[in-house]
């Protein structure tokens, strides 16, 4: 009789375990997926913001006027601004570990 509730006892705590895990490594996966959407979206927001500062640069060097100056600096300002941003977002510290190939 005490074996068949300890064996039943058993069974149910394993399965409860299993559905745990099960429900928690899915959470996981599907935030991870919304994580790297959003991560994507960000690069290439600052990408965009670099090449702004790059257009903005080269129109500067060719027109020596203060509206090419001032064009520049804006750029760098939302450049900057984005990468603050996106730095008080991110741990790049984790995110560079996160990327590192599994062996």
């Amino acid at each position: 009789m005490w074996t068949i509730t300890i064996l039943s006892l058993m069974v149910v705590i394993g399965a409860a375990l299993s559905i745990y895990v099960h429900n928690t490594t899915t959470h996981i996966r599907e935030a991870l997926a919304e994580e790297v959407l959003e991560q994507e979206h960000d690069v290439a927001s600052l990408i965009q913001e670099y090449t702004q500062v790059m257009l903005a640069l080269e129109r500067a060097r060719s027109q020596t006027e203060t509206i090419q100056s001032a064009e520049l600096e804006r750029a760098l300002k939302n450049a900057m601004l984005q990468l603050l941003w996106m730095r008080s977002n991110y741990s790049f510290e984790r995110l560079d570990g996160a990327a590192k190939p599994l062996r």
